[in-house]
């Protein structure tokens, strides 16, 4: 068993992560961006000369789980809780980023025989080195303790208002979504093979987690800033349950001045896929 010590200085300082602008595309395509051919403001993330970059995209343009399990955590066992995102500066098209990877916190949850691990990625430029994002990814580590670390949970996202929502928005994902999407780094079997996912007690093969993240950043991105990426300076949410490609996404949102609340449900099975999503807009939303 690793000590609480040794977790939070456990760190990966300078690794190295290079994109190109077909990488942005098919993440673009991944998420359902380009759903409507016809709609120049999606076109815009996916055309070849210079593509805008959603925010979202910097959870798959620095991906590294490779970090967590050297920790000895087993990758099946792990559940990905929380993805927190802040933007300082737009993602290029194409780029070389450097990422400083740290265990910031890590919390013991005795009951489940589990450790909260929370991760944080800040990524800059290479080699000029200014910052354009950091990531804060949180995960329950099945059969995994950590000596000395201290029950508790972190920082809660922000609660959406007690009232109707603003806008909701329903999108069908592609029956193929998941089977794009894993071309991106996420090979696991249970994104793929109908098997293997049957096994794990699922009724088929699921979306990522982040892939449903991402859907929801296109929604929010559409009817809170009529797609302006350069307008979103932070996107978070916590995953509730999975997704099965094919399923519709009904994404409820809530505007205030700059900030927007959301929540993501499954519309056929009526079941709640992301919970306390959050983001911060530099203009009024829905604006």
């Amino acid at each position: 068993m690793k000590s609480y010590d040794d977790v939070l200085a456990h760190r990966r300082i300078g690794k190295l992560h290079t994109y190109d602008t077909s990488r942005v595309q098919l993440y673009g395509v991944g998420i359902g961006l380009g759903k409507d051919p016809r709609d120049t403001r999606q076109l815009a993330f996916l055309r070849d000369d210079d593509p805008v970059v959603i925010p979202s995209f910097a959870t798959v343009a620095a991906w590294d789980i490779g970090f967590t399990l050297e920790l000895g955590v087993d990758w099946s066992k792990l559940i990905h809780a929380s993805q927190r995102l802040r933007i300082f500066d737009a993602l290029p098209s194409a780029a070389d980023l450097s990422a400083d990877t740290r265990i910031k916190a890590a919390f013991d949850k005795p009951a489940g025989n589990a450790t909260l691990l929370v991760t944080t990625t800040e990524l800059t430029l290479a080699p000029e080195g200014r910052k354009v994002a950091e990531l804060e990814s949180i995960s329950l580590a099945r059969d995994f303790r950590v000596a000395g670390a201290p029950e508790g949970r972190p920082e809660r996202l922000p609660s959406a208002p007690c009232r109707e929502p603003d806008h909701i928005s329903d999108f069908t994902t592609s029956a193929q979504v998941a089977l794009i999407y894993r071309l991106l780094g996420g090979r696991s079997e249970i994104h793929f093979d109908p098997q293997v996912a049957t096994d794990r007690g699922f009724d088929g093969p699921i979306m990522h987690g982040l892939c449903t993240w991402g859907h929801a950043c296109h929604v929010v991105l559409a009817a809170a800033c009529d797609f302006r990426a350069e307008h979103m300076t932070s996107f978070a949410a916590d995953f509730s349950a999975p997704v099965y490609p094919g399923e519709t996404l009904r994404t409820r949102l809530w505007f205030e001045q700059q900030q927007v609340w959301f929540e993501t449900t499954a519309l056929e099975r009526d079941v709640v896929v992301l919970a306390n999503g959050y983001s911060q807009l530099s203009v009024p939303a829905g604006a």
